[in-house]
């Protein structure tokens, strides 16, 4: 099977900042007045301008990407988007999402993966400038400082495979560790998805930092919850109800003097700082002036383990075996 060709990812670098690139010798600073370009400080009738380096390679903000790079005036703030082929875009990708130093079958399932994930959202995004931001909102994106020799030849070897079902891209989530048993989308976005299921995942047990401790204090519990936009004046006491087939926290509830909220897990984890409360799969025990988690993996848990695929490629199992372990009855196609 092959799928048509597309043409280049347009990835957000920057969204919303009060300039980009640096007054040095050979640099531009360019900035943003009333929604029009300024350049080194003089006004420009242009609302965008797009720039191609001369190296092959355009710097913004000290960064270096290939292909190039469009700066857009938005009110008083410029965004940076460069646009890149797809396995130029993936070079920048691969080692970002996971260590060079790791099996090279375990990088070959990374960049297939990520080459479906980021066609996949590409193919949904519309009229945006953008196709996916250079953060974890999409796949994290370091652009041609990031790559390295042997990321690169993942991609390489990958070049133009993607994922599919029935003929059609999937969506090929992944997150670092499953913490031993994956999780179904629609428990954490209410999408239910036939390749995606809930499984075991024996793979991802004892990867380093697959076990974690936090303490959420009702204080810092208020304070973050006060920033995600859910008013809370005083927390005094958190409950985590039902759970699903993989034991992950299923709702959250918040008593406070004004009340108790209601949310769903994945919203209360945004909440709170997916770096503080590293996945749902966890046991709480009540503390003084707060509660104290206990659990295991790291990230939303739907699709392949990073980890797990790092073991697997340790035991023998090339790319395709791993891609074929977390994402159920898939074919790898070409574009």
């Amino acid at each position: 099977m092959r799928l048509a060709s597309c043409r280049p990812v347009g990835a957000l670098l920057y969204a919303g900042i009060d300039k980009a690139g640096s007054s040095g010798r050979g640099s531009l600073l360019i900035g943003a007045s009333g929604g029009t370009l300024v350049i080194n400080g003089r006004p420009v009738k242009s609302t965008c301008a797009l720039f191609t380096g001369l190296a092959g390679t355009v710097s913004v903000n000290g960064h270096r990407y290939r292909g190039t790079v469009e700066v857009i005036a938005e009110g008083n703030l410029v965004s940076a988007v460069n646009h890149v082929g797809i396995e130029s875009y993936l070079y920048g990708v691969v080692p970002r999402e996971v260590p060079a130093s790791w099996p090279q079958q375990a990088l070959m399932a990374q960049a297939v993966a990520s080459r479906t994930y980021a066609l996949y959202v590409k193919h949904k995004s519309g009229d945006r400038r953008y196709d996916v931001r250079a953060t974890t909102a999409s796949q994290v994106y370091g652009g041609y400082d990031a790559e390295t020799t042997d990321t690169n030849l993942a991609v390489d070897m990958t070049r133009g495979q993607v994922m599919t079902y029935n003929g059609k891209l999937v969506v090929a989530y992944f997150h670092a560790n499953s913490g031993g048993y994956t999780e179904s989308p629609e428990n954490v976005w209410g999408v239910s998805l036939p390749y995606l299921k809930a499984r075991l995942d024996s793979y991802s047990l004892g990867a380093p930092g697959s076990r974690w401790e936090y303490f959420l204090s009702y204080d810092e519990a208020a304070r973050l919850l006060d920033e995600y936009g859910i008013h809370v004046s005083c927390v005094k006491s958190i409950r985590f109800t039902g759970k699903t087939k993989s034991g992950r926290i299923r709702k959250v509830s918040i008593v406070s003097d004004s009340g108790i909220w209601n949310m769903s897990a994945n919203n209360f984890r945004l909440a709170i700082g997916a770096s503080r409360l590293k996945s749902m799969f966890f046991r709480a025990v009540p503390a003084k002036n707060g509660v104290l988690l206990r659990g295991a993996g790291y990230g939303h848990g739907v699709g392949m383990s990073q980890w797990g695929a790092r073991e697997m490629a340790l035991e023998g199992y090339n790319y395709r075996e791993i891609l074929a372990y977390y994402y159920r009855g898939v074919k790898l196609a070409s574009l």
